[in-house]
């Protein structure tokens, strides 16, 4: 499925795009954790049985980039945390080829390849990691600087502390 981590199988979990089209939130000193869990977009497919949770997004360098997270509950009630990723690059800069993402605590994710196109004499590409519960509650009271390394490139990213607090809040409200 374009644009989806590997959990969200065609065959296992027919459900969505992870990257559907949310409101960018902007994100300034007064970013209120309560503010977040309501903006939390929430999907239910009740023919399989799936629950996706979106956090607002992190709008990039320009309006065409962002930075994610998302909860997938499949229909046995597993929980898999997922953080996708999508920027633009001038084609005269070449694909960026995104391979890992690292914290400044050394922790690292490797990111898969989601999908990658070319408009108008853009390079987008967007790809995903696989997260833990764990990992996001260790960062949501400090946020988290992270730098995602590509192919002779990187680009550094700072998540808030509210936005995972938000997020987190707004999936701890959901079975």
């Amino acid at each position: 499925m374009n644009g989806c981590p590997d959990v969200c199988d065609m065959h296992t979990l027919p459900i969505l795009l992870c990257t559907v089209a949310l409101s960018v939130t902007g994100f300034g000193k007064d970013l209120d954790a309560d503010q977040v869990a309501k903006d939390c977009a929430v999907e239910r497919d009740d023919f399989n049985k799936t629950v996706r949770v979106f956090c607002p997004k992190i709008q990039g360098d320009n309006v065409s980039e962002y930075l994610e997270f998302s909860r997938l509950t499949d229909a046995e009630g597993q929980l898999h945390w997922f953080v996708m990723l999508r920027t633009r690059r001038d084609t005269d800069d070449g694909w960026a080829m995104w391979a890992t993402v690292s914290d400044e605590h050394r922790v690292e994710f490797k990111l898969r390849q989601q999908d990658n196109d070319m408009k108008s004499g853009w390079l987008i590409e967007e790809c995903s990691a696989t997260l833990s519960r764990e990992y996001l509650d260790s960062v949501k009271k400090t946020g988290i600087k992270w730098r995602v390394y590509g192919k002779n490139v990187t680009k550094d990213w700072a998540i808030p502390a509210a936005l995972v607090q938000g997020f987190l809040k707004r999936c701890d409200t959901l079975k």
